[in-house]
């Protein structure tokens, strides 16, 4: 029997005021939020990890306008990420998962 590991996608479009959270039971192992450049305002990514989220210091980080920040380690699950985009914002949030079949 052959393994096979399969890409999956999800993509979701946050427009302010909206808020969405990554649960770790979610199997996201890659997200990836970029803030359109139309923005006037910034988005806020807040998470219950303790350390740093995709090289910045968790604990309130601001996404301007036309920036993008991409967390995950591709070995486990994204979890506890909360994204929120005020009024003005617009998040595009974009997550990898991996499915193994053997067939």
């Amino acid at each position: 029997m052959a393994n096979y590991i399969f890409e999956t996608y999800g993509f979701v479009t946050l427009t302010g005021a909206d808020a969405m959270t990554i649960n770790g039971t979610e199997g996201w192992k890659y997200i990836a939020i970029h803030v359109t450049t139309g923005s006037s305002a910034s988005a806020t990514i807040t998470s219950d990890y303790i350390g740093t989220l995709g090289g910045k210091t968790n604990g309130g980080i601001d996404i301007a306008a036309g920036e993008s920040l991409n967390i995950g380690t591709g070995e486990n699950s994204v979890s506890g990420l909360t994204i929120t985009a005020p009024s003005g914002c617009t998040v595009e949030v974009t997550g990898v998962k991996f499915q193994q079949i053997i067939g």
